[in-house]
């Protein structure tokens, strides 16, 4: 098993996002998926979410279950990631400040 995978996005030659995923242990084969966008994202949201599906299913190949957190008050996210068929948890006080946050999980089929 690898330390993770990352890759980059880019539109016209500027960076827009960065994601990967990240074991959580050498044995659990579950691995924790990440992103971060820039606003210029938004100017490029229909060509990435073309790709965003087949990357998801790369990056679940070799876990069988991918999770992680994602902020209560962030519902665009959440419903991104409906899309892409993770299931979301109810909103739970998370983190150091307690904030309340959504655990998603997709199961390999």
């Amino acid at each position: 098993m690898s330390c993770g995978d990352a890759w980059a996005g880019l539109a016209d030659g500027v960076l827009v996002c960065l994601w990967g995923v990240v074991p959580l242990s050498l044995v659990s084969r579950i691995g924790s998926p990440w992103l971060l966008a820039s606003d210029d994202l938004e100017r490029h949201q229909m060509a990435f979410l073309r790709r965003c599906r087949g990357m998801v299913d790369q990056m679940q190949a070799p876990y069988r279950l991918l999770t992680n957190h994602v902020d209560a008050r962030n519902r665009l996210s959440i419903r991104w990631l409906r899309w892409l068929g993770f299931e979301i948890a109810p909103a739970a006080p998370w983190g150091t400040d307690g904030l309340p946050f959504h655990r998603f999980e997709r199961r390999a089929p």
